[in-house]
């Protein structure tokens, strides 16, 4: 019987990496991004503020009337409490468990130029993960293809070791050349999709390189300004029952 496991899809990994980055993407938006009234335009998260996670803060934006742009590095649990009872722009700040809330022009101004970079590459990873999104499900269907030929070469396995006639193996090794060669035609198609996916696997993980770097910047500054809104009293301490 021939061998077949060289004509095994090379490319299920790329594949893998790019459902992964799909999924890391959309992770990323609040749990009640589907919800009427909660339309998301932009969602990006970063999972900390350096060393310390003690420090959390997220910047909420209005866009087109009813759309909601965050940028931030946590506060899901009220992000959808305040946008409700809040009409406009504001800052949400976290620091060691005591959570506050600003809608002062002048403080939002600064965390929209604080984090700027991040909704950035965060659109530009958006982009990419859709990208690598499209090409996946292109392989998927390449992929499908393989295991019902897969399927196929086992059963004429199964019938080919039932028979003794010489003229019936003759007959199941010709449609098994056939199905090899189709299996190989399918290949040479899913090829050229992994060597795209490589290579927007590579641009995404510089933008990732770019996007802690920039988490990072960006968390530093807004530490800054939490520090300088608390001192001049434009935060407002929310409390349990909001």
């Amino acid at each position: 019987m021939s061998n077949i496991t060289d004509l095994r899809p090379r490319w299920a990994l790329p594949l893998a990496c790019a459902l992964a980055a799909a999924l890391a993407f959309r992770a990323g938006l609040p749990a009640d991004a589907g919800t009427p009234g909660m339309h998301v335009t932009s969602s990006t998260w970063s999972t900390g503020t350096g060393d310390d996670d003690r420090f959390q803060y997220s910047v909420v934006e209005r866009v087109n009337g009813d759309g909601l742009s965050y940028s931030g590095s946590g506060g899901f649990e009220h992000l959808q409490r305040l946008t409700k009872r809040m009409t406009g722009p504001f800052v949400w700040f976290s620091d060691d468990g005591v959570e506050y809330v600003t809608r002062d022009e002048g403080v939002v101004a600064r965390a929209l130029e604080a984090t700027a970079a991040v909704r950035t590459i965060g659109k530009a990873q958006g982009r990419l993960g859709a990208e690598q999104g499209r090409l996946g499900a292109r392989q998927g269907r390449i992929g499908a293809q393989q295991g019902a030929l897969g399927a196929r070469l086992g059963v004429l396995g199964a019938r080919e070791a039932r028979l003794r006639s010489g003229d019936e193996r003759a007959g199941i090794a010709r449609e098994r050349a056939t199905i090899e060669q189709q299996m190989r035609e399918l290949e040479e198609a899913g090829q050229p999709l992994a060597r795209e996916q490589e290579r927007l696997g590579r641009q995404q993980s510089a933008l990732g390189e770019r996007q802690r770097a920039a988490s990072a910047r960006a968390g530093e500054a807004m530490r800054e300004l939490f520090r300088r809104a608390k001192q001049e009293n434009k935060l407002e301490r929310l409390r349990d029952s909001i």
